[in-house]
C-alpha cells in the first residue's frame, strides 16, 4: 500500500519514554518505475544519480514498542543536500509504501542552523543537535521530555534544499533532515521504503529512500519484510 504524504495529517504527537531501536541491513525491493502525471526521473541514494541525496542507505531500523498504544515513533537520520554545485532542489512531496499500515504517517522538514550546533568533546555534535536514526515522541519534545535543536515544520510543498553534500560534512554547521513521525497501534507498523518528489531547473526528480521503518506490534515482523526474526524480541 502506497501514500502520498504532500498534505500532512492534523495533530501533534505525544510524548513518550521508551527502549532502543535495532537497526538492520537487509537488501531492499527497488521502488517501481511506472509512468506518473510527472515526467519523473527515478534514481537511488547513491553515486552521483540526481540532484538531491539524503545520505541514506538500505536497511532500516525497528523501535520498539513501550507499555502502552497508542505510541509515536520518530525516524530521522535523511540528510538531505544537492550533488552539484549551484543547484537549487524545491521538493515536492513524500510518498510511502506500507506492508502494514501505521496509524499516522507524518514527515517533518527539521532545519538546524550553523549557530545552534554544539560539539562534544571528540568534536561531534552533541546529541541534542546532531541528526537521529530514531526516537520514541515526536517534535517538539521526544522521550524522557528532550527537546532537539533546530525548527520542525510539516510544510514539505515548497522547501528549498541548496547546501552541497560534502564527504566530510562540518560538524560545525547546520543541516536540513527529513524526520517521519509516526504512530502506531497493537499491531506496530512497517514501511519499507519512501521516495521524495522533487524540482529542479532540468525536470522532476524522485529519490528512492530504501531505508524501512518499522515499529514493533503484534504483526510485526511481516513474512518477506527483511525484518530479522528477532528484531522485536525484548532485549
Amino acid at each position: 500500500m502506497s501514500r502520498d504524504l504532500g498534505a500532512t495529517p492534523d495533530g501533534q504527537p505525544g510524548v513518550l519514554s521508551g527502549c532502543l531501536p535495532v537497526v538492520f541491513l537487509i537488501v531492499l525491493a527497488l521502488l517501481a518505475t511506472g509512468s506518473s502525471r510527472f515526467d519523473v526521473k527515478r534514481h537511488d541514494d547513491f553515486g552521483d544519480h540526481g540532484f538531491l541525496s539524503a545520505r541514506s542507505a538500505g536497511g532500516g531500523v525497528a523501535m520498539h514498542a513501550p507499555e502502552h498504544t497508542p505510541w509515536y515513533g520518530s525516524f530521522g537520520a535523511f540528510e538531505l543536500c544537492v550533488r552539484k554545485p549551484a543547484t537549487r532542489v524545491v521538493l515536492r512531496d513524500i510518498t510511502y509504501e506500507a506492508d502494514v499500515e501505521p496509524l499516522e504517517v507524518t514527515p517533518y522538514i527539521r532545519t538546524v542552523r550553523d549557530e545552534e550546533t554544539v560539539l562534544s568533546e571528540d568534536g561531534s555534535r552533541s546529541e541534542e543537535t546532531t541528526q537521529f536514526f530514531s526516537r520514541l515522541g515526536g517534535p517538539p519534545a521526544f522521550d524522557h521530555d528532550r527537546t532537539l535543536a533546530g525548527t520542525f515544520s510539516r510544510k514539505i510543498n515548497g522547501q528549498v534544499i541548496t547546501r552541497r553534500c560534502l564527504d566530510k560534512p562540518d560538524q560545525r554547521k547546520g543541516y536540513t533532515e527529513l524526520v517521519f513521525v509516526m504512530k502506531f497501534g497493537a499491531e506496530g507498523g512497517h514501511v519499507p521504503r519512501a521516495a521524495i518528489n522533487y524540482t529542479t531547473h532540468t525536470g522532476d526528480y524522485t529519490l528512492n529512500l530504501n531505508w524501512a521503518m518499522s515499529g514493533c506490534g503484534s504483526a510485526i515482523p511481516t513474512p518477506g519484510s527483511g525484518l530479522p526474526e528477532d528484531a522485536c524480541a525484548a532485549g
